[in-house]
């Protein structure tokens, strides 16, 4: 599902393109001149007419006219330069700074259209530009961005009605890909610059196998989403198809827990969705013909796949699908545990406390919140410090808050609520450990401070006699 902010920022960008259309339009017609598209401006239009499923398979524009509601802001900018001497004598002032406006919003303008992630500030953008043309060109006709700017003011929701052309997104993607849609609209993305250029490196690099690590929560899905709808933008790593396979099997919602039903949770599952995405027609085949024929694809294709959430599974279990990858192909993974040899490995720490308190401030603006949007930068690192400055629970206490909870009790270490969620983030790194690393963490906590390797030889042997004789650890309570 779209989000709130994506619609209200197509809504804008729409209505300035449909107003601007409309007038360049109805110039070219006074002007008894229908060729009014540049040729590198009709050819995409024409692309993007043919892909629209309004029109009957074949059919093809008769003229410019037909073309020009397939121009985008790039486009439009291109067309105000053209007949920039027309429009400026009608609006009484050089329309350069207009096409300047499109020009440098048609970033912005691709991301919202074609379902790429926001920015944290593209909304405000779409606003600012909005009300400079109101302001600076008033003579020009803005019928539609008046009328949607009052509905926006009287009924917010109306934009969640909105639908994006399927076109404007089918004509951005030459690489097929199955990539769902980020989940950090409301928020923008926030931090991560020089992580999501590390990433984009790896998968631009030698290595075949390329794993995002870090504790549950952290971000890494979403840096993985970041870095992949980049790699389509900007070609920084070719790539003849992108196929992502999630293995999440649970989400932390301000109730709770929530059971994701129908996700794939076996290594047989990850190559049958796979093959499946791929085009493959082949139905019960076994493990190892599926894998084979998963190898034979990458062996065809510069393949990128992508296995988000590889934690639910055991090495042992993904060693067959791992251990070979043919060159040319690379495989992503995220996880909350690494792959030992197999992999190059990044760890995804979590944010700082600056960022953290942006992601927390967004996310209350988001929901409307007061309490939080507006609470003071020291109150949100207290708050975000005791979430240890990860994005997930960050988010989920602001959500929490916003349903009602009370700030400071959600926080306490023996609620319910708060140990839910700490055991959402960090139940798999515990229960993967052995039990000699479970005894070395243990030790670490009865001490409650940095000890030296000769302090935990010791500790570590009178812990295991300890446990021999009594189950207990020593010093465990106190400090």
């Amino acid at each position: 599902m779209r989000s709130a902010v994506r619609n209200t920022c197509f809504a804008i960008l729409s209505s300035i393109e449909t107003d601007l259309r409309e007038t360049i339009g109805d110039l070219a017609l006074c002007k008894d001149s229908i060729d009014i598209l540049p040729p590198d401006v009709r050819k995409v239009a024409t692309e993007r007419f043919e892909l629209d499923d309004k029109h009957t398979p074949g059919t093809a524009p008769e003229n410019d006219i037909d073309l020009i509601n397939y121009t985008d802001f790039a486009d439009l900018g291109k067309m105000v330069r053209l007949r920039a001497k027309e429009l400026s004598s009608m609006c009484g002032r050089d329309v350069t700074t207009l096409a300047d406006q499109l020009e440098s919003m048609t970033r912005a303008r691709n991301r919202v259209c074609h379902s790429r992630p926001l920015e944290d500030d593209d909304l405000s953008r779409f606003i600012e530009l909005a009300n400079l043309l109101l302001r600076d060109f008033p003579r020009l006709q803005w019928r539609e961005l008046q009328s949607v700017r009052l509905k926006i003011e009287q009924d917010p929701t109306f934009v969640l009605r909105l639908e994006i052309p399927a076109f404007w997104t089918a004509a951005a993607d030459l690489t097929p890909h199955n990539l769902p849609m980020v989940d950090f609209d409301e928020t923008g993305f926030v931090g991560r610059i020089t992580e999501t250029r590390d990433v984009i490196r790896h998968l631009s690099g030698p290595h075949p196998l390329v794993t995002i690590v870090g504790e549950g929560g952290v971000g890494k899905s979403a840096l993985a989403l970041r870095c992949l709808y980049e790699i389509l933008d900007t070609k920084k790593a070719r790539f003849d198809a992108i196929v992502w396979i999630s293995l999440k099997t649970r989400m932390l919602t301000p109730a709770g827990v929530r059971e994701i039903h129908d996700a794939v949770t076996t290594t047989l599952g990850i190559v049958e969705t796979a093959t499946a995405e791929l085009g493959s027609l082949a139905r019960g085949a076994d493990l190892s013909t599926l894998i084979q024929e998963l190898r034979n694809y990458m062996e065809q294709l510069q393949l990128l796949l992508v296995i988000d959430n590889l934690e639910t599974l055991t090495l042992e279990e993904v060693r067959p699908l791992l251990e070979s990858i043919p060159t040319g192909s690379k495989v992503l993974v995220t996880s909350r545990i690494g792959l030992g040899e197999l992999e190059l490995r990044y760890k995804l720490d979590p944010l700082d406390k600056g960022q953290s308190i942006s992601l927390a401030r967004r996310h209350a603006k988001s929901l409307n919140l007061q309490l939080l949007g507006e609470a003071t930068d020291e109150r949100l690192a207290r708050y975000c410090q005791a979430l240890f400055f990860n994005p997930l629970l960050i988010k989920w206490f602001v959500s929490s808050v916003s349903s009602g909870a009370d700030p400071e009790r959600l926080l306490i270490r023996g609620s319910q609520s708060f140990s839910t969620a700490l055991q959402f983030c960090f139940e798999n790194l515990y229960n993967r450990l052995s039990d000699r690393e479970k005894q070395i963490l243990q030790v670490l906590f009865a001490a409650r401070r940095q000890l030296s390797q000769t302090e935990m030889f010791f500790l570590l042997q009178e812990a295991t006699r300890s446990v021999l004789q009594s189950g207990s650890i020593p010093g465990r309570g106190t400090g």
